[in-house]
């Protein structure tokens, strides 16, 4: 007799996993983790996680992972193909959980970065199974754990100067997120898999809203006007016993208003809209 965990897996990789598969390794891939439910599930999470979640949670969790190793492991002819695309998808994996993981720590878990957190914790968990998979003898590099604030904190934080070393990341996770859901859209079913499909939307939501606040800051810090330095101990002349105003502490003159509305670009060069 199966237990729960065990029946919530077969139940996930024959209703999610094998029907909505593309052909080749996919199918597989759910083979395998067909005949081994058990040690598939203990290497994902912890018992406390196992005894908290509930079935539902775990059935969308497998589904996530299933298509995340699909995403990871591309089945071509050209072997030599096959691993130079696993590489870049791998490489991206780690950008989208880097951004993901960034926002979290920056700002907690609040309400409304809950699709973030589930995005981040289906991905880790499918990149980390990946990792023990292919290098069964090392450590795998993906951590499973957050350094959390202690508590919740406004999307605003973001703007701080201790986030502007991040930014960069933000931009190259929004990339990748956007190349893994084109894929995803192209190779499954919305309708079947709604819930991914919703994680991944309110994702990308949230990372363009990120994006926006983040280029208005960077704009605003561009056009900032930048006054000379006033020297506030300036030279006496021995002469006179008077001093003399430092070169440069004369206002400058106004500078022209910039023509036309300012426009926000994105990583990729596409104007930003407001959603």
């Amino acid at each position: 007799m199966p237990t729960r965990f065990e029946y919530a897996m077969w139940t996930s990789l024959d209703d999610v996993g094998t029907r909505d598969f593309p052909p080749g390794a996919c199918r597989k891939k759910a083979i395998h983790f067909h005949v081994q439910p058990c040690e598939f599930w203990h290497q994902l999470t912890s018992p406390y996680f196992q005894a908290n979640m509930s079935p539902d949670s775990i059935v969308q969790l497998t589904a996530a992972i299933s298509i995340s190793l699909c995403f990871l492991e591309p089945a071509m002819p050209d072997h030599r193909a096959a691993q130079s695309l696993q590489e870049r998808r791998i490489t991206q994996f780690d950008e989208l959980i880097t951004g993901c993981r960034l926002i979290l720590e920056t700002c907690g878990k609040p309400k409304f970065l809950e699709s973030i957190f589930v995005l981040w914790g289906q991905l880790s968990q499918a990149l980390y199974l990946l990792e023990r998979t292919l290098w069964p003898e090392q450590r795998p590099d993906t951590p499973l754990h957050l350094r959390l604030p202690n508590a919740p904190r406004p999307l605003g934080d973001l703007l701080l100067d201790a986030f502007t070393p991040n930014i960069q990341y933000i931009y190259n996770a929004i990339n990748a997120l956007s190349t893994f859901h084109t894929w995803f859209t192209d190779s499954y079913s919305v309708e079947l898999h709604s819930d991914f499909n919703s994680v991944l939307e309110d994702s990308i939501l949230i990372f363009r809203s990120v994006e926006t606040l983040l280029r208005l800051k960077q704009r605003y810090i561009a056009r900032a006007p930048r006054d000379p330095a006033i020297d506030l101990d300036p030279p006496e002349d021995t002469a006179t016993g008077t001093t003399e105003p430092a070169t440069g502490s004369a206002p400058p003159a106004d500078a022209p208003a910039p023509e036309g509305p300012m426009e926000l670009l994105s990583d990729t060069g596409t104007p930003l809209q407001w959603y």
